[in-house]
Protein backbone atom coordinates (compact mmCIF):
# COMPACT_ATOMS: atom_id res chain seq x y z
CA UNK A 1 0.00 0.00 0.00
CA UNK A 2 2.84 2.32 0.86
CA UNK A 3 4.54 1.68 -2.48
CA UNK A 4 1.33 2.45 -4.34
CA UNK A 5 1.00 5.77 -2.52
CA UNK A 6 4.58 6.76 -3.34
CA UNK A 7 4.07 5.82 -6.98
CA UNK A 8 1.01 8.02 -7.20
CA UNK A 9 2.89 10.96 -5.65
CA UNK A 10 5.77 10.54 -8.09
CA UNK A 11 3.36 10.40 -10.98
CA UNK A 12 1.59 13.60 -9.87
CA UNK A 13 4.99 15.34 -9.47
CA UNK A 14 6.04 14.37 -13.00
CA UNK A 15 2.76 15.46 -14.53
CA UNK A 16 2.55 18.74 -12.60
CA UNK A 17 3.47 22.03 -14.42
CA UNK A 18 4.20 24.00 -11.24
CA UNK A 19 7.61 25.77 -11.44
CA UNK A 20 8.05 25.12 -15.17
CA UNK A 21 8.22 28.89 -15.94
CA UNK A 22 11.08 29.34 -13.45
CA UNK A 23 13.03 26.45 -14.91
CA UNK A 24 12.55 27.64 -18.51
CA UNK A 25 13.48 31.21 -17.58
CA UNK A 26 16.64 30.08 -15.81
CA UNK A 27 17.70 28.30 -19.01
CA UNK A 28 16.77 31.03 -21.54
CA UNK A 29 17.69 34.20 -19.61
CA UNK A 30 21.50 33.67 -19.68
CA UNK A 31 21.38 33.21 -23.46
CA UNK A 32 19.33 36.38 -23.94
CA UNK A 33 21.64 38.29 -21.59
CA UNK A 34 24.77 37.20 -23.46
CA UNK A 35 23.23 38.09 -26.82
CA UNK A 36 22.27 41.55 -25.54
CA UNK A 37 25.77 42.19 -24.23
CA UNK A 38 27.27 41.03 -27.54
CA UNK A 39 25.00 43.38 -29.51
CA UNK A 40 25.95 46.31 -27.27
CA UNK A 41 29.66 45.70 -27.72
CA UNK A 42 29.24 45.25 -31.46
CA UNK A 43 27.37 48.56 -31.64
CA UNK A 44 30.19 50.19 -29.65
CA UNK A 45 32.72 48.76 -32.09
CA UNK A 46 30.82 50.08 -35.13
CA UNK A 47 30.43 53.51 -33.50
CA UNK A 48 34.16 53.71 -32.77
CA UNK A 49 34.94 52.66 -36.35
CA UNK A 50 32.66 55.41 -37.73
CA UNK A 51 34.30 58.00 -35.46
CA UNK A 52 37.78 56.97 -36.62
CA UNK A 53 36.74 57.13 -40.28
CA UNK A 54 35.26 60.61 -39.81
CA UNK A 55 38.39 61.80 -37.98
CA UNK A 56 40.64 60.44 -40.72
CA UNK A 57 38.50 61.96 -43.50
CA UNK A 58 38.38 65.44 -41.94
CA UNK A 59 42.12 65.43 -41.17
CA UNK A 60 43.06 64.22 -44.67
CA UNK A 61 40.82 66.81 -46.37
CA UNK A 62 42.19 69.67 -44.29
CA UNK A 63 45.80 68.61 -44.82
CA UNK A 64 45.35 68.32 -48.59
CA UNK A 65 43.48 71.63 -48.82
CA UNK A 66 46.23 73.51 -46.92
CA UNK A 67 49.15 71.71 -48.58
CA UNK A 68 50.39 74.68 -50.68
CA UNK A 69 51.69 76.57 -47.61
CA UNK A 70 53.26 74.97 -44.53
CA UNK A 71 52.56 78.13 -42.52
CA UNK A 72 48.79 77.69 -42.78
CA UNK A 73 46.82 76.86 -39.67
CA UNK A 74 45.97 73.13 -39.95
CA UNK A 75 42.32 73.80 -39.00
CA UNK A 76 41.34 77.21 -40.40
CA UNK A 77 43.92 77.59 -43.19
CA UNK A 78 44.84 81.14 -42.15
CA UNK A 79 48.48 82.27 -42.39
CA UNK A 80 50.57 85.47 -42.14
CA UNK A 81 50.72 87.36 -45.42
CA UNK A 82 54.53 87.41 -45.39
CA UNK A 83 54.90 83.66 -44.81
CA UNK A 84 55.11 81.13 -47.65
CA UNK A 85 57.21 78.20 -48.86
CA UNK A 86 58.81 80.00 -51.79
CA UNK A 87 58.17 79.93 -55.52
CA UNK A 88 59.77 76.54 -56.19
CA UNK A 89 58.53 74.59 -53.19
CA UNK A 90 57.04 71.89 -55.47
CA UNK A 91 60.52 71.10 -56.81
CA UNK A 92 62.54 71.15 -53.59
CA UNK A 93 60.03 70.71 -50.74
CA UNK A 94 57.29 68.44 -52.06
CA UNK A 95 58.80 64.96 -52.03
CA UNK A 96 59.72 65.24 -55.71
CA UNK A 97 61.90 62.14 -55.36
CA UNK A 98 58.71 60.16 -54.82
CA UNK A 99 58.11 60.40 -58.57
CA UNK A 100 60.40 57.35 -58.75
CA UNK A 101 57.54 55.46 -57.13
CA UNK A 102 56.13 55.00 -60.63
CA UNK A 103 58.90 52.46 -61.24
CA UNK A 104 58.98 51.16 -57.68
CA UNK A 105 61.83 53.26 -56.28
CA UNK A 106 59.86 55.94 -54.49
CA UNK A 107 59.90 56.68 -50.77
CA UNK A 108 56.74 58.48 -49.58
CA UNK A 109 56.88 60.83 -46.60
CA UNK A 110 55.51 59.04 -43.52
CA UNK A 111 54.75 60.22 -39.98
CA UNK A 112 53.86 57.68 -37.28
CA UNK A 113 51.19 58.28 -34.62
CA UNK A 114 50.93 59.34 -31.89
CA UNK A 115 52.90 62.61 -32.16
CA UNK A 116 52.57 64.55 -28.91
CA UNK A 117 55.82 66.48 -28.33
CA UNK A 118 57.53 66.76 -31.72
CA UNK A 119 57.76 70.33 -32.99
CA UNK A 120 57.29 70.71 -36.78
CA UNK A 121 60.22 72.33 -38.58
CA UNK A 122 61.19 73.17 -42.15
CA UNK A 123 58.65 73.43 -44.94
CA UNK A 124 58.54 69.96 -46.46
CA UNK A 125 55.92 67.20 -46.36
CA UNK A 126 57.08 65.97 -42.93
CA UNK A 127 56.31 69.35 -41.34
CA UNK A 128 52.85 69.46 -42.90
CA UNK A 129 52.10 65.90 -41.82
CA UNK A 130 53.35 66.62 -38.28
CA UNK A 131 51.05 69.66 -38.08
CA UNK A 132 48.10 67.45 -39.01
CA UNK A 133 49.21 64.71 -36.59
CA UNK A 134 49.29 67.11 -33.65
CA UNK A 135 45.59 67.86 -34.18
CA UNK A 136 44.71 64.20 -33.59
CA UNK A 137 44.09 62.68 -30.12
CA UNK A 138 47.15 61.04 -28.55
CA UNK A 139 45.12 57.88 -27.95
CA UNK A 140 45.12 57.11 -31.67
CA UNK A 141 47.75 55.04 -33.44
CA UNK A 142 48.52 54.75 -37.13
CA UNK A 143 50.35 56.82 -39.72
CA UNK A 144 50.06 59.79 -42.06
CA UNK A 145 51.72 59.59 -45.47
CA UNK A 146 52.13 61.77 -48.55
CA UNK A 147 52.85 60.48 -52.07
CA UNK A 148 53.82 62.62 -55.04
CA UNK A 149 53.40 61.00 -58.45
CA UNK A 150 53.29 64.17 -60.52
CA UNK A 151 49.66 65.01 -61.19
CA UNK A 152 48.61 62.41 -58.62
CA UNK A 153 49.48 63.82 -55.18
CA UNK A 154 47.67 62.26 -52.24
CA UNK A 155 47.54 62.46 -48.46
CA UNK A 156 46.65 59.17 -46.79
CA UNK A 157 45.72 58.76 -43.12
CA UNK A 158 45.32 55.41 -41.35
CA UNK A 159 44.05 55.35 -37.77
CA UNK A 160 43.41 52.57 -35.27
CA UNK A 161 42.43 52.47 -31.63
CA UNK A 162 42.37 49.56 -29.18
CA UNK A 163 39.01 48.83 -27.59
CA UNK A 164 38.62 48.16 -23.86
CA UNK A 165 36.21 45.25 -24.17
CA UNK A 166 36.25 41.81 -22.51
CA UNK A 167 38.49 39.17 -24.09
CA UNK A 168 35.48 36.84 -24.49
CA UNK A 169 33.76 39.36 -26.79
CA UNK A 170 37.04 39.92 -28.66
CA UNK A 171 37.25 36.19 -29.33
CA UNK A 172 33.64 36.03 -30.50
CA UNK A 173 33.93 38.84 -33.06
CA UNK A 174 37.72 38.88 -33.59
CA UNK A 175 37.80 42.62 -32.86
CA UNK A 176 40.35 44.03 -30.48
CA UNK A 177 40.71 47.40 -32.23
CA UNK A 178 38.81 49.72 -34.60
CA UNK A 179 40.41 51.15 -37.74
CA UNK A 180 39.66 54.00 -40.13
CA UNK A 181 41.37 55.14 -43.32
CA UNK A 182 40.96 58.07 -45.72
CA UNK A 183 42.75 59.45 -48.81
CA UNK A 184 42.53 63.05 -50.08
CA UNK A 185 43.82 64.52 -53.33
CA UNK A 186 46.10 67.57 -53.23
CA UNK A 187 45.01 70.19 -55.77
CA UNK A 188 45.91 73.77 -56.66
CA UNK A 189 42.65 75.10 -58.17
CA UNK A 190 43.62 78.79 -58.24
CA UNK A 191 46.98 78.18 -59.89
CA UNK A 192 45.46 75.71 -62.34
CA UNK A 193 42.81 78.19 -63.47
CA UNK A 194 45.40 80.93 -63.78
CA UNK A 195 47.69 78.72 -65.90
CA UNK A 196 44.82 77.68 -68.19
CA UNK A 197 43.69 81.28 -68.69
CA UNK A 198 47.24 82.39 -69.47
CA UNK A 199 47.69 79.55 -71.97
CA UNK A 200 44.42 80.39 -73.69
CA UNK A 201 45.43 84.04 -73.93
CA UNK A 202 48.73 83.16 -75.60
CA UNK A 203 47.41 80.46 -77.94
CA UNK A 204 44.54 82.56 -79.27
CA UNK A 205 47.08 85.08 -80.61
CA UNK A 206 50.09 82.90 -81.43
CA UNK A 207 47.98 80.35 -83.30
CA UNK A 208 47.87 82.52 -86.43
CA UNK A 209 51.66 83.14 -86.39
CA UNK A 210 51.27 86.57 -84.91
CA UNK A 211 54.08 89.10 -85.49
CA UNK A 212 56.51 89.86 -82.68
CA UNK A 213 54.76 93.16 -81.95
CA UNK A 214 51.45 91.36 -81.36
CA UNK A 215 53.13 88.82 -79.10
CA UNK A 216 54.69 91.62 -77.06
CA UNK A 217 51.32 93.37 -76.82
CA UNK A 218 49.66 90.15 -75.66
CA UNK A 219 52.31 89.64 -72.99
CA UNK A 220 51.88 93.18 -71.71
CA UNK A 221 48.09 92.71 -71.53
CA UNK A 222 48.48 89.43 -69.63
CA UNK A 223 50.65 90.97 -66.91
CA UNK A 224 48.73 94.24 -66.60
CA UNK A 225 46.15 94.81 -63.89
CA UNK A 226 42.65 93.47 -64.61
CA UNK A 227 39.88 95.98 -65.34
CA UNK A 228 38.32 97.55 -62.27
CA UNK A 229 34.99 96.06 -61.22
CA UNK A 230 32.33 98.50 -60.04
CA UNK A 231 30.02 97.10 -57.35
CA UNK A 232 26.92 99.10 -56.42
CA UNK A 233 25.16 96.86 -53.88
CA UNK A 234 25.50 93.87 -51.59
CA UNK A 235 23.63 91.73 -54.12
CA UNK A 236 26.03 92.63 -56.93
CA UNK A 237 28.98 91.87 -54.65
CA UNK A 238 27.59 88.41 -53.82
CA UNK A 239 26.89 87.59 -57.48
CA UNK A 240 30.35 88.76 -58.52
CA UNK A 241 31.95 86.67 -55.76
CA UNK A 242 30.06 83.52 -56.79
CA UNK A 243 31.29 83.90 -60.36
CA UNK A 244 34.79 84.78 -59.17
CA UNK A 245 35.28 81.61 -57.06
CA UNK A 246 32.89 79.43 -59.07
CA UNK A 247 30.81 78.74 -55.96
CA UNK A 248 27.20 78.60 -54.86
CA UNK A 249 25.14 80.08 -52.05
CA UNK A 250 24.23 77.61 -49.29
CA UNK A 251 22.65 77.55 -45.83
CA UNK A 252 24.30 75.53 -43.04
CA UNK A 253 22.69 74.89 -39.66
CA UNK A 254 24.40 76.51 -36.66
CA UNK A 255 24.02 76.03 -32.90
CA UNK A 256 26.09 78.84 -31.36
CA UNK A 257 24.08 81.79 -32.70
CA UNK A 258 20.83 81.67 -34.62
CA UNK A 259 19.58 78.68 -36.58
CA UNK A 260 21.68 78.76 -39.75
CA UNK A 261 24.46 80.58 -41.60
CA UNK A 262 23.92 81.84 -45.15
CA UNK A 263 27.18 81.55 -47.12
CA UNK A 264 27.44 83.81 -50.17
CA UNK A 265 29.73 81.45 -52.09
CA UNK A 266 30.98 77.98 -51.14
CA UNK A 267 33.67 76.85 -53.61
CA UNK A 268 34.47 73.29 -54.65
CA UNK A 269 37.23 72.99 -52.06
CA UNK A 270 34.82 73.66 -49.19
CA UNK A 271 36.01 77.23 -48.50
CA UNK A 272 33.28 79.73 -47.56
CA UNK A 273 33.43 83.21 -49.13
CA UNK A 274 31.51 86.18 -47.70
CA UNK A 275 30.89 89.42 -49.67
CA UNK A 276 30.83 92.67 -47.69
CA UNK A 277 29.67 95.97 -49.19
CA UNK A 278 28.14 97.49 -46.05
CA UNK A 279 28.08 95.98 -42.56
CA UNK A 280 25.98 95.94 -39.42
CA UNK A 281 27.97 95.67 -36.18
CA UNK A 282 25.63 93.19 -34.47
CA UNK A 283 25.26 91.01 -37.55
CA UNK A 284 29.04 90.94 -38.04
CA UNK A 285 29.65 89.63 -34.51
CA UNK A 286 27.06 86.90 -34.97
CA UNK A 287 28.46 85.95 -38.38
CA UNK A 288 31.99 85.65 -36.98
CA UNK A 289 30.75 83.31 -34.23
CA UNK A 290 28.90 81.20 -36.80
CA UNK A 291 31.94 81.01 -39.10
CA UNK A 292 34.16 79.93 -36.20
CA UNK A 293 31.63 77.23 -35.28
CA UNK A 294 31.49 75.94 -38.88
CA UNK A 295 35.29 75.75 -39.07
CA UNK A 296 35.55 73.92 -35.75
CA UNK A 297 32.86 71.44 -36.80
CA UNK A 298 34.58 70.84 -40.13
CA UNK A 299 31.57 72.01 -42.14
CA UNK A 300 33.89 74.37 -44.09
CA UNK A 301 37.65 74.14 -44.58
CA UNK A 302 38.17 77.88 -44.25
CA UNK A 303 36.42 81.27 -44.38
CA UNK A 304 37.33 84.31 -46.50
CA UNK A 305 35.65 87.70 -46.19
CA UNK A 306 35.78 89.90 -49.31
CA UNK A 307 35.35 93.66 -48.85
CA UNK A 308 34.26 95.84 -51.79
CA UNK A 309 34.66 99.61 -52.03
CA UNK A 310 31.54 101.74 -51.92
CA UNK A 311 30.83 103.31 -55.31
CA UNK A 312 30.22 106.77 -53.78
CA UNK A 313 32.79 107.04 -51.00
CA UNK A 314 35.46 104.78 -52.48
CA UNK A 315 35.99 103.22 -49.05
CA UNK A 316 35.33 99.76 -47.63
CA UNK A 317 33.49 98.80 -44.46
CA UNK A 318 36.65 97.16 -43.12
CA UNK A 319 37.97 98.88 -40.00
CA UNK A 320 41.28 98.11 -38.25
CA UNK A 321 39.46 96.63 -35.25
CA UNK A 322 37.31 94.44 -37.49
CA UNK A 323 40.38 93.21 -39.38
CA UNK A 324 42.08 92.27 -36.11
CA UNK A 325 38.95 90.44 -34.92
CA UNK A 326 38.66 88.49 -38.18
CA UNK A 327 42.33 87.51 -38.26
CA UNK A 328 42.21 86.54 -34.58
CA UNK A 329 39.43 84.06 -35.40
CA UNK A 330 41.26 82.60 -38.41
CA UNK A 331 39.19 84.38 -41.08
CA UNK A 332 41.09 85.54 -44.17
CA UNK A 333 40.49 89.16 -45.32
CA UNK A 334 40.62 90.28 -48.97
CA UNK A 335 39.95 93.86 -50.14
CA UNK A 336 38.84 94.32 -53.75
CA UNK A 337 39.66 97.52 -55.62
Amino acid sequence: MRNVTQGRRLRRFCLSEAGSFTIEASLVLPVIFLCTIAILFFALFMYQKAVLFHTAAVSADRTAAHWDNSYKDPVTGSYPLDKNDGLYWRVFNDQASDLLGIIGLGNPAVVELPQSGTQPSGSGPNKKLLQAAQQLPVSLEGQLSYSNHGLDRTVQIKLNQFLGIPSLVQDWFAMDQAAGESVAQVTDPVEWIRAVDLTKSYLSRIKGKAPATDVKKTWLESVSDPPEVIIRSEKEASEYLRNFVNGKSVEIETHTVGQYRIIDALDRDGVAHEAKYTINSKNVKDQIKKDVELMKRGEVKGVVWHFFRHVKTGKTALTPSLRRELERNGIVVIVHN
